[in-house]
């Protein structure tokens, strides 16, 4: 631990001021550990070890905005009397080390030190009962690892956002393998496992999709761990391609979504879901736009289509992510903005301040090749989504499926109402000093921008009682979780708190599901290509298709023209959406500022939007009553 702390404390940073918060915690689990018995000492030692490095992380992003602006204001006031800047720094840290420090900070931020120390002691309290579930469990993990677990070299947590308590997913590396532990019901892993043995074809668990083996237990499990591996040639990843859109055509069928880069890893030629944990999430009425039943209508197509799913290419609009494309069939290298994220800057001296850097984002593991080329292989995306849907239909109308999709009525599952990265923002504002020093202004605030969300998202909570138990959970560090089953549908929160009405999503979905339109999937697939790439330029392999005639040919071309014309304006009218007060929109890849997006065209763009169309439309029918273009039905009123 303290050759840890001091390559830390190198690097410049404030690990070694918050060692006196996190010894008394350790020291508390550790005596924890030695309690539960089936557990070495080597293993305490790992899962302690493992504990203490998660456990710095979180107190240092949380602590490190105030200690910056303390280790400003010891500069300016004196305090610091070493004779440069670097030795000042050294002093600070030896300063703020101490318990008393962090008591005489109460006086401007009365609330951060009892967070603080509830912060660590809620991850104490999981990691201590993680370690009593895998010692009870260690015999079941052999057939997760193929042989005896042997010892525990590692255990890695914060796998993912903290929930409920400062649980979080945690990777256990032992001698015979590793495996996951995730502390929520993995039934739901399961029974999807089972539900992939039974698709036709040879789409079938293991072959074009999977997920992992789990081991069930009573509020949390073990899953098995999946390893990233390049596609090792053409036909590995035409088989992932086609896997992919295997996933959608399931997802869409049991209205799965989330499942952007971190949720899918790519094993070879098989794109295996390592994160099914929100399927069957209710559909709640769609907010009223204000510019007619038309563009309502098409939000709500677009939000019932396989883009639900968070696996096709699409761009971020959160603040910090806006033009980001996370989902786990894009992310394309090359294709994404720059994103900034706060640092330390100058640290190690005593000018440090709160800056922002450009990150690097990594290749994500849901990546089948090193720099994958989507255009030539999307059309086997398409084929497969098209090919499994085709199966599924003819076992809906044999009888086969609904029994199938049944058994998933008691799982548990999670239904995401706001975004983990407006969750994320939000906890960031309410650990800002500003808020510290006045908790309860920082949360009225949080509060309404809660309610304001509620006002124009479908299905955020409005309820007070509700918001207040999400506040809750971010001033302790976690991310609010709600849960459900697809029978009940009634949402149970953060605090034990309710939303949304009983309610059997499960029939609900299915009846979505029979019917949607599956040619309106198969186009937002098509159109959603586009969306990997940042700009108007597309990739060299749809270019290379080209547009120019190969064989030129001059006979009836005014024939050829009017009949290309009259075909555009067809298409364009079998294309709109209508809305019974007479307005009327489209779908489509739109260009946006951060990048393309598939959803209904804008009302102020004549590039890309209605008015656009409205130009082309008006100018179709100026032709035909000039008697140059055909006359066709669709220039008429939509």
């Amino acid at each position: 631990m303290e050759t840890q702390l001091a390559t830390e404390e190198a690097a410049g940073d404030f690990t070694s001021s918050l060692g006196c918060l996190v010894r008394p915690a350790l020291a508390g689990l550790a005596a924890q550990l030695s309690s539960i018995p089936g557990l070495g000492d080597s293993e305490r030692a790992v899962i302690l070890a493992g504990a203490a490095s998660g456990m710095y992380e979180a107190a240092h992003r949380k602590a490190c905005r105030v200690l910056l602006l303390e280790l400003n204001a010891a500069r300016l006031s004196g305090k610091l009397a070493a004779a440069d800047s670097a030795a000042r720094w050294r002093e600070f840290l030896e300063l703020s080390g101490t318990e008393r420090y962090w008591e005489s900070l109460g006086e401007h931020y009365p609330t951060l030190l009892p967070r603080l120390r509830a912060l660590l002691a809620r991850r104490c309290a999981a990691a201590g009962a993680m370690a009593g579930r895998l010692a009870a469990d260690r015999s079941a993990l052999a057939g997760l690892l193929g042989d005896p677990a042997g010892e525990l070299v590692e255990a890695r947590f914060g796998a993912g956002d903290t929930h409920r308590g400062g649980q979080s997913v945690t990777v256990l590396r032992w001698t015979a393998g590793q495996v996951v532990y995730k502390p929520r019901s993995v039934l739901v892993d399961r029974v999807l496992g089972d539900f992939l043995t039974a698709l036709p074809g040879d789409a079938v668990a293991g072959a074009t999709i999977a997920v992992p083996r789990v081991v069930p237990r009573s509020g949390y499990g073990w899953a098995e761990f999946i390893a990233h591996r390049y596609c090792a040639g053409a036909a590995e990843l035409a088989s992932f391609y086609r896997g992919i859109g295997h996933w959608l055509a399931v997802m869409l069928l049991l209205g799965g979504s989330d499942l952007h880069q971190e949720n899918v890893i790519a094993s070879g030629p098989v794109p295996v879901v390592i994160d099914c944990e929100t399927l069957f999430a209710p559909k709640p009425p769609a907010r009223p736009s204000g510019l007619g039943l038309a563009v309502d209508q098409a939000g709500a197509l677009v939000g019932s289509t396989v883009l639900r799913t968070g696996m096709l290419p699409s761009r971020g609009v959160a603040l910090g992510w806006r033009g980001v494309d996370i989902s786990a069939a894009g992310s394309l290298p090359g294709q994404q903005p720059t994103v900034e994220i706060p640092v330390i800057v100058d640290a190690g001296s005593d000018t440090a301040r709160m800056g922002y850097a450009p990150a690097l984002l990594l290749p994500p593991a849901s990546h089948p090749s090193p720099d994958p080329t989507l255009a030539t292989h999307w059309s086997r995306v398409l084929d497969g989504f098209s090919e499994l849907t085709a199966g599924l239909r003819a076992m809906d109308r044999a009888g086969t499926l609904e029994p199938l999709v049944r058994r998933f009525a008691d799982c548990p599952v999670r239904v995401v109402l706001r975004s983990t990265e407006a969750y994320a923002e939000l906890a960031r504002m309410l650990w800002h000093p500003v808020s510290l020093h006045d908790q309860a202004a920082a949360a009225g605030r949080a509060a309404g921008l809660l309610s304001d969300m509620a006002a124009v998202t479908s299905g955020a909570p409005a309820d007070p009682s509700v918001i207040a138990a999400e506040i809750a959970d971010l001033l302790a560090g976690d991310i609010p979780f709600f849960e459900t089953t697809p029978r009940r549908g009634s949402l149970t929160g953060p605090g034990g708190t309710t939303w949304l009405p009983a309610q059997d999503v499960l029939s609900a979905t299915l009846a979505r599901w029979r019917d949607a339109d599956l040619e309106l999937d198969r186009q937002v697939i098509r159109a959603s290509l586009v969306c990997a790439y940042l700009n108007e330029s597309p990739p060299e392999e749809i270019q290379s298709k080209g547009l120019t005639p190969s064989r030129p040919r001059v006979a009836g071309l005014d024939r050829r023209r009017r009949e290309l014309a009259a075909a555009v304006i067809r298409r364009l009218g079998q294309a709109a959406v209508r809305g019974e007060d007479s307005t009327v929109t489209w779908i489509g890849p739109v260009l946006l500022p951060t990048g393309w997006a598939v959803e209904p065209l804008s009302t102020d763009s004549t590039y890309a939007g209605l008015a656009g169309l409205a130009v082309l439309l008006a100018a179709y029918q100026r032709e035909e009553v000039a008697g140059r273009a055909d006359e066709v039905d669709e220039t008429g009123p939509m």
